[in-house]
């Protein structure tokens, strides 16, 4: 990973049917201890339709560009036990070199 560090990652991937047929996470380890940065940045919004103002949580987090995470799977901190679900995925190009992967979070524990 090029950018710094603040955290290590494993990820999770899977869904099996419950009891009831319906779809449920699994906690499946693709790849545990996985360096990355985890940044949440918050921001308040005003709508017009109302005065109460609210705070918008947006995470980013970055890895390794070789590192194998889809849109779907869930990150889990391991500093902090939270866990996330992976929006997307952004790969850019470089100019002689692979920059790290940029990836769309949304908290869910």
């Amino acid at each position: 990973m090029i950018g710094a560090a603040n955290d290590r990652i494993s990820i999770l991937r899977g869904v099996v049917d419950d009891d009831f047929a319906d779809p449920a996470d699994t906690e499946t380890t693709v790849r545990k201890g996985v360096i990355a940065s985890i940044l949440e940045k918050n921001r308040t919004v005003q709508r017009d339709d109302s005065n109460t103002p609210q705070v918008i949580v947006a995470t980013a987090g970055r890895v390794a560009a070789n590192t194998d995470i889809r849109p779907g799977d869930r990150v889990k901190s391991e500093l902090t036990g939270r866990i996330y679900i992976v929006d997307d995925v952004v790969t850019q190009p470089g100019l002689g070199y692979t920059p790290d992967m940029r990836l769309d979070l949304r908290r869910v524990t």
